[in-house]
């Protein structure tokens, strides 16, 4: 075979390595993100996921609070299983709607059981998602004045007082284990003093692109800020 003949065919199969390349890093680049906020009422939460959902493009947050039920809305702590269940399903549906109109999806709620992350992350994984947990933690006094200071401003509505409200996360919330660790991206944020305590990313063949989010989620919250969240500011977004 002459050398004539053969040059096109490299040239093909050159084409298509470059193409099958150019495919692959564009599938890295647009991969999509699930954030995953985790933590008491008050330690910060949600206007940890707006501050994200301000400072990043094409980002969406997805509060649990928004699929309570309505009758329960202003009750006691206690759902049924069944209840609990019914909004659950409704908060992921609509979590996975969104996951095909934006790039980066935040759930915002407590997530203290284990069942519930793991919901979470199979969510994230259905959907070729890139996870990320961020728990938002503050001290016990800080965290009972926001509590009050939201309760006294109806935007809680616990109808028991606020250090019980602490004390039945406290006692539920069932502690991050070294499994969920290896299968997520792991941010611990001090609310109280925008600090970083712990970061670990996940195993990956390639995680480059997972290290640079991550870098620019952790300047996002470490980055002085100020604005007022109000519920009328985040309603918004189911509209």
């Amino acid at each position: 075979m002459s050398e004539e003949s053969i040059l096109p065919r490299i040239a093909r199969a050159s084409n298509i390595e470059s193409a099958r390349a150019y495919s692959l890093e564009k599938a890295k680049l647009s991969r999509k993100v699930l954030i995953i906020m985790m933590g008491y009422p008050g330690a910060g939460k949600t206007t940890t996921a707006h501050r994200l959902r301000r400072a990043l493009s094409d980002t969406m947050v997805v509060s649990r609070d928004y699929f309570r039920l309505p009758y329960k809305r202003e009750s006691s702590l206690k759902y049924t299983k069944s209840e609990n269940d019914y909004v659950d399903s409704k908060f992921y549906k609509f979590a996975e709607a969104q996951l095909s109109l934006y790039s980066v999806v935040v759930l915002d709620a407590t997530f203290r059981e284990r069942t519930k992350r793991l919901a979470a992350l199979g969510l994230a994984r259905k959907q070729f998602c890139e996870p990320f947990l961020i728990l938002c933690r503050c001290s016990h006094e800080i965290n009972l004045q926001r509590l009050q200071r939201q309760q006294l401003a109806g935007e809680k509505t616990f109808t028991i007082h606020p250090k019980g409200v602490l004390e039945y996360y406290t006692r539920s919330t069932e502690n991050l284990k070294d499994g969920e660790l290896e299968i997520l991206n792991f941010i611990q944020l001090d609310t109280e003093k925008d600090h970083i305590s712990k970061f670990s990313l996940k195993s990956s063949d390639d995680n480059s692109s997972t290290s640079s989010f991550a870098s620019q989620i952790t300047e996002i919250l470490t980055k002085p800020f100020n604005f007022n969240l109000h519920t009328s500011d985040f309603l918004l977004e189911y509209k």
